[in-house]
């Protein structure tokens, strides 16, 4: 927080469940090297080194880019490491083609530390 306090920024620390050994930075609002308007609040997420948990969110409708986009988001509240492995499946309802039509693991199964959910887009038949 100093070195935010000494570039001119005002900073937020958050502590969260993480891999990562008590007291590390794990991640931070802006993207390090992004731009940022003088006395900007940067937050700052410091582990606290206990094991992080998180349930698998309900990703099923959504696209691809939007699953990423979800799946970062939980990340940094949470401190899981989640990677998404991506499963075509043919569909007979064309509506749901681009479309995450299932998990593995179901939304709600409880993860830990970090973990993979294979997501099953619909494609044409």
């Amino acid at each position: 927080l100093q070195a935010l306090g000494a570039a001119g920024l005002r900073g937020d620390a958050v502590q969260i469940p993480s891999l990562e050994p008590a007291g590390r930075v794990v991640s931070q609002s802006a993207e390090p090297g992004s731009q940022v308007r003088q006395g900007s609040v940067i937050t700052i997420y410091v582990s606290t080194g206990e094991t992080p948990t998180a349930q698998v969110p309900n990703l099923i409708g959504m696209s691809f880019e939007q699953a990423l986009n979800l799946v970062k988001d939980l990340e940094t509240q949470t401190g899981v490491k989640i990677s998404l492995f991506q499963q075509s499946v043919e569909v007979e309802d064309l509506s749901q083609v681009g479309l995450i039509v299932s998990t593995t693991p179901n939304p709600g199964t409880a993860v830990t530390g970090s973990t993979t959910i294979t997501v099953y887009v619909g494609r044409a038949p």
